[in-house]
């Protein structure tokens, strides 16, 4: 059977940025995909193309949160069923829900959203506003081992943050293969600096072992 390319068709929440480097279990492709609330997940492409899959799955995150919060001021505002919502309900799923398939990505390794946006979905509704929000753009961490927070976010497209198709090149590593950005936000490695690394012909171990220099880690350490 003919593969059907999905690569940049949106479904749902969903855009599609490349094939995953591992089908199902029956052989059929997988996707990488990205949601609108910003998780990165892998996506069976026939339940994409019949609408089975619509988002990551933070629209049975919304329901049910919805449920739990009809009294408050976002319920009674319609913010709750605003974009908007969407991504800050995703933020605070994979920092803080172990089932999230992005935790060990996100809260596993430390990333919290800050207690000003945790608490009050008003308060990072506003900064979203006064930061150039658009319906087209998604959330996007500047250091990528900081925490969710006014000074280290800002709204990118999908274009921007997928434009360089190194970001989904496949890296095999103690023989498990991942895109780079599964590695970056495993290994804390920019990456920018795993690509250059792979373009020089390095093998697995000394692209994630060597040292990383001081100054790519000096945004970091002012966070700190």
């Amino acid at each position: 059977m003919q593969l059907i390319d999905l690569t940049g068709i949106r479904f749902g929440r969903l855009i599609v940025l490349e094939r995953s480097t591992q089908d199902d279990k029956n052989g059929h492709a997988r996707w990488i995909c990205q949601c609108e609330c910003g998780n990165m997940c892998v996506k069976d492409g026939y339940a994409l193309r019949i609408g089975k899959t619509k988002s990551c799955g933070c629209l049975m995150s919304e329901h049910q949160m919805s449920q739990k919060t009809s009294g408050s001021f976002a319920f009674k505002h319609g913010l709750v069923y605003h974009r908007i919502y969407s991504i800050w309900r995703g933020m605070i799923d994979r920092c803080e829900r172990p089932k999230n398939k992005a935790y060990n990505y996100y809260g596993g390794r430390g990333i919290r959203v800050c207690d000003e946006w945790r608490q009050s979905v008003e308060a990072f509704a506003e900064w979203a506003f006064q930061s150039g929000y658009q319906e087209n753009l998604t959330i996007d961490r500047i250091d990528v081992n900081g925490d969710y927070c006014p000074e280290n976010c800002r709204w990118a497209t999908l274009k921007e943050q997928s434009r360089n198709r190194r970001n989904i090149r496949p890296l095999t590593y103690q023989g498990v293969t991942r895109p780079l950005w599964e590695w970056a936000e495993i290994t804390g490695i920019s990456v920018t600096l795993l690509s250059s690394r792979m373009s020089k012909g390095w093998p697995a171990e000394r692209i994630f072992n060597e040292p990383v220099h001081t100054e790519c880690r000096n945004h970091r350490t002012k966070s700190e």
